[in-house]
């Protein structure tokens, strides 16, 4: 009994070749490939057969029994770079440049999360939405808004 990881599979039609991480080259009937459950970047502890073909003198040899050691290589992950870091879209970490959503301006997400709050709390008539969107906004104005604003009205 020997131990091998696989490094590649190459199918063929009744005999595959499995390649390990040495560079060994075994053989495993293809049919009993999906049987004996053989992957790629596995660890198994197999057992084989070796077989004279011809009269050259070439010998080739057969897996007959493959055990599992490992669960397989863990995800290539590519190497660490200062600054080339992006969060996925959509993530909370995501700009809204990155992430496809729109800019919003802090007075526009105030005024949003009052209306907000407004109409959760059945505090908002429907027909004078706009005259409370007008007072949620200039209760922003007269707290953050622009002095400059302030004085040319």
């Amino acid at each position: 009994m020997s131990t091998i990881t696989v490094a590649a599979i190459e199918p063929k039609p009744k005999r595959s070749i499995i390649v390990t991480t040495e560079g060994r080259r075994l053989g495993c009937w293809t049919d009993k490939l999906d049987k004996l459950g053989i992957e790629a970047g596995v660890t198994y502890n197999v057992e084989t057969v070796d077989t004279p073909v011809g009269d050259g003198g070439t010998i080739l040899t057969n897996i007959t029994t493959a055990r599992r050691i490992t669960m397989g290589l863990p995800e290539a992950r590519p190497s660490f770079r200062s600054g080339v870091y992006r969060p996925p879209p959509g993530s909370a970490l995501a700009s809204p440049a990155t992430s496809g959503a729109p800019f919003r301006t802090p007075e526009q997400m105030f005024v949003e999360g009052v209306i907000t709050a407004y109409i959760g709390n059945g505090r908002c008539d429907p027909e004078k939405l706009t005259d409370i969107i007008g007072f949620v906004r200039r209760a922003w104005n007269s707290h953050w808004g622009e002095p400059q604003r302030e004085a040319a009205e």
